[in-house]
């Protein structure tokens, strides 16, 4: 797992550094054993994002990661507006969608069904199963629904911090400015 190597307060506010932690500096593994039906998972979390799992898979072999989808950053909700949020919050889906699934067509199936939101940053997730299934689960800027992005072959689906729609291949990524601190 890798991320921004800033604290919490920096990296929610953009300003200078806060005295915490860097971000994801306490990460751990976690064991789901859901009471409800649901099927038993491992996930990776840190405690700087209160327990959300960001990595991880079941005990049927679906497994889900999320990068940073920069076609997202206007759709992040404002920490004050967060009581207010109807839905999950993708850190919640990803539990959903391993407690909830068993392959890429149930989770597909599932998460047409939810209504995601993000707190932080727009997050677009790999999901593959142990058929060797896979796809991108991405979210519309216009209205967050979930958008699907299944490899053109058989082979993998790859995916970097950009949309797999807008930038399905290397030669249209966007231009990146090497002077930045953080690039994409």
């Amino acid at each position: 797992m890798e991320f921004y190597t800033v604290d919490m307060f920096e990296f929610m506010f953009h300003g200078s550094a806060g005295h915490g932690d860097k971000m994801f500096s306490r990460n751990f593994v976690m064991e789901t054993y859901p009471q409800d039906g649901g099927y038993a998972s491992l996930v990776v979390g840190t405690f700087d994002l209160l327990n959300g799992a960001y990595d991880g898979f079941n005990e049927h072999g679906l497994c889900i990661s999320g990068l940073v989808d920069q076609n997202l950053e206007q759709k992040t909700v404002p920490l004050n507006e967060l009581e207010q949020q109807e839905g999950l919050s993708y850190l919640q889906m990803v539990k959903a969608l391993l407690e909830g699934a068993r392959t890429v067509d149930e989770a597909k199936e599932l998460v047409s069904d939810l209504k995601v939101y993000f707190p932080m940053d727009g997050i677009h997730f790999l999901l593959g199963d142990r058929n060797g299934n896979s796809t991108i689960l991405e979210f519309s800027e216009d209205d967050l629904s979930p958008r699907f992005t299944d490899p053109a072959s058989p082979g993998p689906s790859i995916m970097t911090n950009h949309s797999a729609r807008n930038y399905p291949t290397v030669d249209t990524l966007p231009p990146i400015d090497k002077s930045l601190p953080y690039d994409t």
